[in-house]
């Protein structure tokens, strides 16, 4: 997640958005994202289900979409935006994640709510392609600890 000349609290996304599509790439076997991603960092504690989020986003495009496939990564308004989008036949009319989404969208749903977040599963009117949006805040909460969980 990290490399050792960085600070281990916090994960800059220009490096890491990119290295993870690298290994999905990789596993797939096909051509590498398209990256628009600007410069950011998420905590470490926000690293983990962001990496699983953005790691079945993408296996999702490159299983069900077609290349190529685009990433981008934003930050307006004081919110996060990853997006990921591919160029396969699109969602169906009717999709809702939790009703008619696999098991990977419900893990995507679930993840997003651990950070706060919210997921917007989209298809373009032009019937091409998926586009998945997933907007958090940067940082978290300080989560506070029970009494007797203190030493």
């Amino acid at each position: 997640l990290y490399s050792g000349d960085t600070d281990a609290s916090a994960i800059e996304l220009q490096r890491f958005i990119p290295r993870l599509g690298h290994v999905a790439r990789s596993v797939y076997g096909h051509e590498e994202p398209c990256y628009t991603i600007d410069n950011a960092v998420i905590t470490l504690d926000q690293a983990v289900p962001f990496a699983l989020i953005l790691n079945e986003l993408l296996t999702n495009a490159y299983l069900h979409g077609h290349v190529p496939i685009s990433v981008g990564f934003s930050q307006t308004d004081g919110e996060y935006l990853l997006r990921v989008q591919d160029s396969g036949t699109g969602l169906p009319e009717e999709f809702t994640p939790s009703e008619t989404g696999g098991l990977g969208c419900v893990l995507v749903e679930s993840l997003a709510a651990q950070l706060q977040g919210k997921v917007v599963w989209k298809a373009p009117k032009n019937g091409e392609g998926t586009v998945v949006e997933f907007r958090f805040q940067p940082g978290l909460p300080e989560r506070s600890v029970p009494s007797e969980e203190l030493p």
